[in-house]
């Protein structure tokens, strides 16, 4: 009979500076500055992003939808939405900071705007990452969410 495994969330606490996915946008390595990846808007129009990886090669689509008050953001393999298999959603509340990214119908990934610094350093999160899910990944996504969300007067 074998042993039991059980498998716990991972909390992670998350700081972003402000406008850190506006364009161009891009991340590098610490140690070398080489580039990791990029962020590029297809059509100037909306706020569907393209995030390709240092070769230029499509990595994830992320296609934002509005339906009166309630947001999402779909994301998708590759530069586009056609033919292209869901990853992920990302679920914000409507009337607070939270969020869940779901993958397969299944909640991976819950978030809850903190308060850290007093929001004085740009917002901050508490990511709460399922057993499984990629915590780099889970970064990422919270990232695009805060791109997303619709910013206050004061937050310029």
């Amino acid at each position: 009979m074998g042993a039991t495994q059980t498998l716990t969330s991972t909390e992670i606490e998350l700081y972003l500076s402000r406008g850190c996915l506006a364009p161009p946008s891009y991340a590098q390595t610490a140690h070398d500055q080489s580039l990791l990846f990029t962020f590029s808007y297809p059509n100037i129009f909306h706020r569907d992003r393209v995030l390709q990886d240092a070769h230029s090669a499509p990595l994830l689509y992320s296609k934002n939808r509005v339906f009166g008050l309630k947001r999402r953001a779909e994301i998708y393999r590759g530069e586009s939405d056609a033919n292209s298999s869901l990853v992920f959603t990302l679920e914000p509340a409507t009337f607070s900071s939270s969020l869940k990214i779901i993958r397969h119908e299944d909640v991976v990934v819950r978030v809850e705007r903190g308060l850290v610094f007093c929001g004085c350093f740009g917002p901050s999160y508490i990511i709460l990452v399922s057993p499984g899910m990629d915590l780099a990944m889970a970064v990422l996504l919270v990232a695009i969410f805060d791109d997303f969300r619709p910013r206050d007067k004061s937050s310029k």
